[in-house]
């Protein structure tokens, strides 16, 4: 290739610089190696001793004068460091939490409604969950208890608050259980704030558990006579709403409660309207039936439709055998003995594969001694049946 006077003096001229800076890496690495040298040379020249650990080391020269600042100085930090402070336990730490809880609750529990409703809101704005459930906890046991004041406390706080605490707020209600506060959140829902989602989706979870929150001896028939009529008026579009109030009616499972219910279904039915998800949502629901008033209505649609043609009484036989009482499982004995055919057996046998009880399960192994059965093929399969069940069963179903 031929180059130009241009080009040639560029290549020079690049090629000289080039040559520079080799040489002056080269004088560098020189130098830093006779540093390298020089350095062990003088190592070697000092004395020489044993340590305390064994190891020859160089005798280093004495310390220079400092001052007892410095010292005291220089050993707290080498105290610091070879002893660090130990992190509590976990027994120290639950000591602590009960400490404080037991301080939160002192200082809370004595005051009134309002004002631990005002302790409510400024944990709830702290984020200090301690006086949060503290707070909560205080206002749910008195409205319980009927103290009206800390319902009004809660309906209070309602309009004032964001719609996270006012859907904790809606939650509370439900936790109470009671006949006045199930009328705030049936309320609320039909009120601007009731179309808030985050509130809306709390107050129907609220609704739906209210017979799992309610006492063991409360009464039942007010709370579901309030949802019973509130169940008339909703659109069997509003899904949400309906499941929710099913729910909650099927949790307090009075007879009439149960009995509207299975009349909904039967009416919606016959209208063919209702799409299959939302009758799934109705049998789950009366799935969690546990009071025994509801048997009533439940095996009146066994008698009465005992071929299973309606899927109301497809649901009744579910909640009964959901049920985990010896009562509901000879209500499905009954209804067994006197069925022929295999739909019937397999439907039996679905009902019976859930016991969970003892005395149902007893029930069962001995079923051909207290009844004669029409079909002996599902005296047999039923018989076999809890004969599997009871060779795999549990402690829990022991209880």
């Amino acid at each position: 290739m031929i180059l130009n006077n241009a080009m040639r003096k560029r290549y020079f001229t690049f090629l000289f610089l080039g040559i520079l800076a080799g040489a002056g890496w080269y004088a560098w690495i020189a130098q830093r190696t006779e540093q390298a040298a020089s350095l062990a040379r003088s190592e070697k020249s000092k004395p020489l001793m044993t340590n305390s650990h064994g190891t020859i080391s160089p005798v280093l020269p004495p310390p220079m004068e400092t001052s007892t600042l410095a010292i005291d100085a220089i050993r707290i930090t080498d105290e610091d460091r070879s002893s660090p402070a130990k992190p509590p336990s976990i027994e120290e730490q639950v000591q602590a939490l009960e400490a404080r809880v037991n301080q939160a609750v002192a200082k809370i529990s004595p005051l009134p409604s309002e004002q631990i409703q005002n302790a409510l809101l400024e944990a709830f704005n702290s984020l200090d969950s301690i006086n949060f459930n503290i707070a909560k906890n205080e206002l749910i046991a008195r409205a319980r208890r009927g103290d009206k004041t800390a319902l009004a406390a809660i309906q209070s706080a309602l309009n004032d608050t964001p719609p996270k605490l006012q859907a904790y707020l809606a939650s509370m209600l439900g936790e109470i259980a009671t006949d006045s506060a199930l009328q705030i959140l049936l309320e609320v829902l039909d009120t601007s704030l009731g179309q808030n989602r985050e509130m809306r989706y709390a107050a129907l979870e609220a609704i739906s558990n209210i017979g799992k929150h309610r006492g063991q001896n409360a009464p039942t028939e007010a709370l579901s006579s309030l949802l019973e009529n509130y169940f008339q008026t909703i659109t069997v579009s509003d899904q949400s709403l309906l499941s929710a109030v099913v729910m909650g009616l099927s949790t307090i499972g009075t007879a009439q409660g149960v009995e509207r219910v299975l009349r909904f279904v039967d009416l919606q039915e016959s209208a063919k309207t209702v799409p299959p998800e939302l009758f799934q949502r109705m049998a789950e629901s009366l799935r969690q039936v546990r009071n025994p008033a509801a048997m009533v209505p439940l095996q009146a649609r066994l008698q009465q439709d005992p071929e299973l043609n309606r899927q109301s009484t497809h649901m009744a036989g579910d909640a009964l055998a959901a049920m985990g009482d010896v009562q509901a499982t000879e209500v499905l004995l009954r209804w067994a003995a006197d069925m022929t055919g295999k739909a019937q057996t397999k439907q039996a046998l679905a009902w019976f594969s859930q016991v969970r009880d003892e005395q149902s399960l007893q029930q069962l192994l001995h079923a051909e001694e207290h009844r004669q059965f029409r079909d002996p093929q599902m005296l047999e399969r039923i018989s076999t049946l809890a004969k599997q069940i009871d060779q795999q069963s549990t402690p829990e179903l022991a209880k």
